[in-house]
């Protein structure tokens, strides 16, 4: 008798030999990518340009917005011009999800191209995303807090790294660069916002939605049910800012 047909594992396999045969397709992207920073960074260094960048990242980092790979930095200072945290949920709604979704899946294939070992599980993770954001975003959201630990663990460049919490954000500020480079001035910036939000510390016994952030959510001390996509999509672009820092 014939062995039956395992029709899940068929579609696996094709899935995974679509993903391997796509992979010089994602590194000419991620050279590509490369190139276009080692030619805007000393633009952005050099020029006025700068100034408002650095300016609109005070404020938006303030309301727990990073710089997002795929917007304009008109955009993103565009955003820094609106008066309250509430106007720029809604902006940043409105940019990944008007057209489409298109400029969020931009981010999310930007995020996974630069994930090393982790870009095949990233991929699947953002896979859900696309399928349906409204679904699956409370699946991916502990993800994304894991893989921005990973990050922060990658950019220590030590073979070994015991810290954990702000210990670890100490020690990513004591061993990443420190000249004046695009990478640089963003993980200087990135760790700054995280100190303040990401990794801020909240009482468990008094808590609220309004503290959201790493620590409660991997630690689950606050349930799903109360997780929001505007926090989630403040991760995404956080992770998508480390992404341009470790790709320089």
């Amino acid at each position: 008798m014939d062995k039956p047909s395992n029709f899940l594992g068929d579609i696996i396999n094709s899935k995974n030999e679509i993903r391997e045969s796509l992979r010089p397709v994602f590194e000419m992207e991620r050279e590509l990518h490369q190139k276009i920073q080692a030619i805007i960074s000393p633009v952005l260094r050099e020029s006025t340009v700068a100034l408002s960048v650095e300016d609109a990242w005070v404020k938006n980092t303030r309301d727990g917005w990073a710089i997002a790979a795929s917007m304009g930095l008109h955009d993103y200072t565009d955003m820094a011009e609106l008066v309250n945290t509430s106007q720029k949920n809604e902006y940043m709604l409105k940019y990944y999800f008007e057209e489409n979704s298109y400029y969020l899946d931009q981010e999310l294939d930007f995020i996974s191209s630069c994930g090393n070992e982790w870009a095949e599980y990233l991929t699947d993770a953002f896979d859900l995303l696309k399928q349906d954001f409204e679904t699956y975003y409370k699946v991916v959201f502990p993800i994304a807090y894991i893989y921005l630990e990973a990050i922060l663990v990658r950019i220590c460049n030590k073979d070994v790294v015991t810290d954990v919490g702000k210990k670890l954000l100490t020690s990513v500020s004591e061993n990443s660069k420190k000249d004046e480079s695009f990478a640089a001035l963003l993980i200087s910036g990135s760790l700054q916002m995280m100190k303040q939000s990401t990794y801020k510390y909240s009482d468990f016994a008094t808590l609220s939605e309004a503290d959201i952030n790493r620590n409660t959510i991997l630690h689950g001390r606050i349930a799903p049910i109360h997780w929001n996509k505007v926090e989630f999509l403040k991760v995404i672009t956080l992770l998508s800012t480390m992404s341009l820092a470790i790709m320089e």
